[in-house]
């Protein structure tokens, strides 16, 4: 018996709260499946969404994103995932899927450690310097631990007491017959398509800096896409050979940039990258404006002072941070 279906066309919002299974075509159109565990809509209309590709699960544990509440089901898997969906359902339970130390208890711990210390000051006790020792540790080796070990375990389907794994998920999903199925579509709407996905990633300020291969021209796999990208001819008599072109090149940028990560940036710029990442996500999603303001300040300040070309220009009196490039970029 299927699941119960989810229509890709829904929004976020639509399903906030729930956690959704979705499969479609990913790298050398093989049949695979993201999972998305949909949080609730905040004040300020965007979502915070885990999400996972069940086959790149053991290279990429899940990671968290906010996206606005009004984007599709649909939209948000070609933003975040390897998969071109085509079919969703709601599966029984999944465990480990967001599961991640929380910021909050991190500033908890701290919040104790300097009341203990007070206390040792005050009463004279030099235990206490002990506990809160102790508790400045603990979190600090929390804070360093990998990104798979705050998670927890991997995430995992489950239907009544077995664990059902990802051929098995994607069996379970309903074919979303008003979805468009990319194989179906014309080779003009397959590279819109991609270029649509490029654009996205394009204004995401932490996807640019955490994974720059793909915006440099000087990387091959991105300068096979831009020729692909220039050679497109919706007139040529071998449009749809060219459409192939465009969607593997993006493919292939994308996916290796992805694995080089911040090791594209000089070895001596990775810091930075890492704390520009860092202060570009407080940025747009820090609990207080004043918060988001010191970070959108240290966020232009840093990548200001790395004068990397395929880095992202910042403007902080724009929403997404990203501002117009004031220079002509080398080729």
């Amino acid at each position: 018996m299927s699941w119960p279906a989810v229509p890709l066309r829904a929004t976020l919002g639509d399903w906030a709260g729930r956690t959704i299974a979705i499969g479609g075509k990913g790298d050398l159109n093989t049949p695979t499946t993201a999972l998305l565990q949909i949080g609730t809509v905040r004040r300020d209309g965007q979502v915070r969404v885990a999400y996972v590709d069940m086959a790149h699960q053991k290279l990429d544990p899940p990671d968290e994103v906010f996206l606005p509440a009004d984007l599709t089901i649909s939209e948000a898997v070609l933003g975040l995932a390897h998969v071109r969906p085509d079919r969703a359902a709601l599966p029984p339970r999944v465990k480990g899927l967001g599961e991640r130390t929380k910021r909050r208890g991190i500033q908890a711990l701290g919040a104790v450690t300097g009341v203990v210390i007070v206390l040792a000051m005050v009463l004279q006790l030099p235990e206490l310097y002990m506990v809160a020792a102790i508790n400045v540790m603990a979190g600090g080796v929390t804070l360093m631990l990998p990104k798979s070990w705050q998670t927890g375990i991997k995430p995992r389907v489950i239907d009544g007491s077995r664990e059902v794994f990802a051929s098995g998920v994607y069996a379970q999903l309903t074919v979303d017959e008003t979805a468009a199925d990319p194989a179906r579509l014309s080779p003009r709407s397959r590279v819109d398509l991609v270029k649509e996905r490029l654009g996205a990633l394009r204004g995401d300020i932490v996807y640019r800096i955490e994974n720059s291969a793909l915006f440099d021209a000087a990387v091959p796999q991105t300068q096979r896409l831009e020729l692909a990208l220039m050679a497109w001819d919706e007139m040529s008599p071998d449009v749809a050979a060219l459409a192939t072109e465009v969607e593997a090149a993006f493919d292939d940028a994308r996916r290796h940039a992805e694995e080089l990560g911040l090791d594209h940036l000089p070895e001596t710029a990775r810091d930075s990258g890492r704390r520009a990442a860092r202060a570009a996500h407080a940025a747009l999603h820090g609990d207080t404006e004043g918060e988001r303001e010191t970070a959108r300040r240290r966020v232009a300040d840093i990548l200001s002072s790395l004068t990397l070309y395929y880095l992202p220009p910042v403007d902080p009196s724009t929403p997404s941070l990203i501002g117009q490039r004031k220079q002509i970029e080398p080729r």
